[in-house]
C-alpha cells in the first residue's frame, strides 16, 4: 500500500467517523501531522479494512517524544502458511514506513 493510499484511508476513516467532508477531514489530518511536536491524539487511532476474506486492523498509539507505536492485527487467516506470509508482508510494510519517517 502506498503512502498516499494509507493517508487517504486515514482521511476517509476520519470523515466517516466525524461526518466531515473529505476536504475538511484532510485538512485536520494534515494539520495533525504537521504539528509533530504534539501528539496526534490522546487515544489510539484505528483503521479497519477488509483484505480478501480477512480483516485488518491498524492501531496508531501516540507516545512521548514525538513517537507513535503502530500495531497491526490481521484476523480470519486460514492457517500457518497464510499467517507467515502476512507477517512477512506487514513486517516489510512497517519497516518501509519507519524508514520513511526516520529523521536524519
Amino acid at each position: 500500500m502506498t503512502r498516499a493510499r494509507v493517508l487517504k484511508d486515514v482521511i476517509r476513516a476520519r470523515a466517516s467517523k466525524t461526518g466531515e467532508r473529505y476536504t475538511t477531514a484532510r485538512r485536520h489530518v494534515l494539520n495533525s501531522l504537521r504539528a509533530r511536536s504534539e501528539p496526534i491524539a490522546s487515544a489510539p487511532v484505528s483503521l479497519v479494512k477488509k483484505w480478501g476474506d480477512t480483516t485488518v486492523q491498524l492501531y496508531f498509539y501516540p507516545k512521548p517524544g514525538d513517537k507513535t507505536s503502530v500495531v497491526v492485527t490481521n484476523s480470519k487467516l486460514t492457517g500457518g502458511p497464510m499467517v507467515e506470509e502476512r507477517r512477512g508482508l506487514w513486517r516489510a510494510a512497517l519497516d518501509r514506513l519507519a524508514r520513511h519517517f526516520k529523521r536524519p
